[in-house]
């Protein structure tokens, strides 16, 4: 049993066990753990009850079996609804929902933070045998044709411009009955090593998809990954990651079991056998050593003294491919996964400017896994990605990095990581950071507008835990400019620029200047974001921090759509509280921005709240819940072009003319408090990235205190 949660975490397998059949109409399904689930067929339909454990939430899965009657290879039509699909580019499932009222609708799964978003609606007919014309409420119509025993259309994702080629085949022409049961496999999977020691035996009735287990521990050692083949040496390395690691947790998306290049197969009844690697701490005691981390993405690193950088030319370790974002943490592939205990040693002279890697060996031993799509040559940092691993107690003395980017690549820099998912980052202290990026879409290829983001720690992070990080004295430079198109993105903040990362106890000194100015002469205008922070561009909690600094912000759109963000403590506040912190900054702004379109938020916490990021996070709200966003409890200090700054937040929320104070999914009462639903009107005001009815009948009330 698994849960698509339409965020970071899909396809998570939560139950297993064995089911057994108790009549014609009835199954049992026998969990490893808790009470037997009934399963029944009534309606011509399969169908059972289940809880999802964390919300506590009601679940009604079913399977339609078809009539009694034999069904003939066409029984899937238009008439009855039909849904076609496509996982294009190996990252992108595109739906096409066909039903049976003569509706339909286009929904795609980015596999990450953005899953399930309808983006088309309409209605279709039927053209001929073999073709139905679907009619958009905007847009031209698409044509889905019969050939080949399958329904098929081509249909543009509209924000990548990506091809998806949905279809869905028409069935067999063998019958099929109401009594139709799928057929029992049963696989046992043993976790073990090549010593023999037996960690866990689960059974499973797809050995393609590997169950999760808890990691094993073996003194003197760090677990590096499930493998197909009991002994994984560095020898065996490809690029510094095994081509027999496989991802416990979920089926991969490009074939096989995780990332592995052996499948995992058996037949009924055998058992499927994954071995633990084992990998030895390393120390490390010059600069040779610190680059052959890359080596072995997954290894285990200390510092024995401090290391000396100056001279070298800095390749990030660590590769972030363009897939990566769309992805969970298991397939990005070449990314940093290891541990580095800098057991409070130095990183001096660190010195990182525009290199250009020979990408060529990245992109053939991606095959050995799946396509790892476009190398993005933009993450400049001591690791370009980092992947749930684990860096602490480490210091980074004075590091330098001067990026300038005019085509495709969106620049993504800072002193420790430019991508980060999932990792634990503590007690590290980086001094006197100087990055500088200058960036602009004039050159771009397949980019449609300008991105950078920017900071003196990590630039872009994805789940990350931060506690006890320190950034001193930071020297912070944005120059961007937008040529091809009017709009862009650019985040930038003294320990993060765009982060979604859980973090306590930091502190940061800076001085960040940012230069954004629209030079397009496009007919079609697109908006330009600016999220400026003293602690991150944009974050989701940070708790018992201090922050202290000048920001200089000239922004030049004088036309069009233009949303400026600065805060204290962040520009864009997404998800979640911020709060017990103490924050002390001078904002010095010099924008000219369209009078009507331009908007320009200056608080002394946040800049803005991002609404439709609020609204996912009641994806995750327990039913009839009351849970938070904004801040609270923070020592606050601003000035603002040399007067003081009186707001908490810098944008005043509002619907239908009144304070938004709270977001309802139905309505809520806790306590004395009643929350009368306004999702409706909420999401035709900002939208959402989400509909409705992924959400949980729960709110998320504002506070600003």
């Amino acid at each position: 049993m698994a849960y698509d949660y339409n965020a970071e975490n899909s396809g998570i397998v939560s139950l297993t066990g064995t089911w057994e059949r108790v009549s014609e109409i009835e199954l049992t399904l026998k969990p490893e753990t808790g009470d037997p689930i009934a399963v029944t067929l009534a309606d011509s339909a399969w169908a059972c009850e289940v809880t999802e454990p964390n919300t506590q939430t009601k679940c009604h899965p079913k399977v339609e079996v078809g009539a009694e009657e034999v069904a003939p290879a066409a029984a899937i039509t238009p008439e009855t609804g039909m849904e076609l699909y496509d996982l294009a580019d190996f990252w992108l499932g595109c739906h096409v929902n066909i039903n049976a009222d003569n509706t339909f609708t286009v929904a795609y799964d980015y596999n990450a933070e953005n899953s399930g978003i309808v983006s088309l609606t309409g209605t279709w007919e039927r053209v001929s045998e073999t073709e139905l014309t679907l009619k958009p409420e905007a847009g031209d119509s698409i044509s889905v044709t019969l050939a080949d025993g399958a329904w098929a259309c081509e249909i543009t994702e509209p924000n990548t411009q990506t091809k998806c080629h949905p279809k869905v085949e028409v069935g067999s022409t063998e019958p099929a009955t109401a009594s139709a049961v799928p057929e029992s496999k049963n696989y046992t999977v043993l976790y073990t090593d090549k010593e023999g020691i037996e960690y866990a035996k689960v059974e499973t009735k797809d050995a393609s998809a590997l169950p999760e287990v808890d990691i094993p521990v073996k003194d003197g050692f760090t677990f590096a990954g499930w493998q197909t083949r009991p002994d994984v040496t560095k020898d065996d390395l490809i690029l510094g990651v095994s081509p027999y690691e496989v991802a416990p947790g979920a089926s991969s998306l490009y074939g096989g079991a995780g990332m592995a290049i052996d499948q995992l197969e058996s037949t009924e009844g055998t058992s499927v056998t994954v071995y633990a690697r084992w990998v030895e701490p390393t120390e490390i005691h010059n600069a040779e050593e610190l680059k052959a981390m890359a080596q072995d993405l997954y290894g285990n690193y200390m510092l024995a003294n401090d290391i000396d950088l100056s001279g070298e030319q800095w390749i990030p370790i660590g590769m972030y491919f363009s897939t990566y974002e769309t992805v969970n943490a298991p397939y990005w592939t070449f990314a940093f996964r290891g541990t580095l205990d800098g057991a409070g040693h130095k990183l001096t002279g660190l010195n990182i400017g525009n290199y250009i890697a020979d990408v060529s060996a990245w992109e053939s031993a991606a095959s050995v896994w799946r396509n790892d799509g476009v190398y993005s040559g933009s993450e400049a940092a001591l690791f370009g990605a980092l992947a749930k691993a684990n860096i602490h107690d480490l210091i980074i003395e004075k590091p330098l990095l001067n990026i300038a980017s005019d085509g495709d690549a969106t620049p993504y820099a800072a002193a420790l990581a430019g991508f980060d998912i999932g990792s634990q980052l503590t007690n590290i202290t980086v001094n006197e950071p100087s990055v500088s990026v200058t960036v602009s879409d004039q050159n771009a290829q397949s980019r449609t507008t300008a991105w950078a983001a920017v900071s003196g720690l990590v630039a872009g992070g994805w789940s990350d835990v931060i506690n006890n990080c320190t950034v001193n004295n930071a020297s912070i430079t944005l120059n961007a400019e937008t040529v091809r198109s009017h709009g862009g993105e650019f985040y930038v903040g003294s320990m993060l620029g765009e982060g979604y990362a859980f973090m306590d106890g930091n502190s940061a000194t800076y001085e960040m200047t940012v230069n954004a100015e629209d030079k397009s002469t496009a007919l079609t205008d697109a908006e330009l974001i600016v999220n400026v922070g003293g602690m991150g561009g944009t974050n989701t909690t940070q708790t018992n921090g201090s922050f202290t600094g000048k920001m200089n912000v000239r922004v030049v759109k004088p036309t069009g759509a233009a949303a400026i963000s600065i805060g204290g403590l962040t520009g864009s506040q997404r998800y979640q509280v911020a709060e017990k912190n103490t924050i002390k900054a001078d904002i010095t702004t010099d924008c000219q921005l369209d009078p009507e379109n331009g908007r320009l938020y200056v608080g002394k916490v946040i800049g803005s709240t991002n609404i439709p990021y609020c609204i996912i996070q009641l994806i995750f709200a327990a039913p009839n819940s009351v849970d938070y966003a904004g801040c609270r409890a923070n020592n606050a200090s601003v000035l603002h072009n040399g007067e003081e700054v009186t707001a908490l937040k810098g944008e005043a929320l509002t619907v239908n003319d009144l304070p938004l104070t709270y977001i309802a999914n139905g309505d809520i009462t806790a306590g004395d408090a009643v929350y009368p639903s306004n999702i409706n009107e909420v999401i035709a005001k900002f939208g959402s990235a989400v509909p409705a009815s992924f959400l949980q009948k729960s709110v998320i009330v504002f506070v600003d205190e």
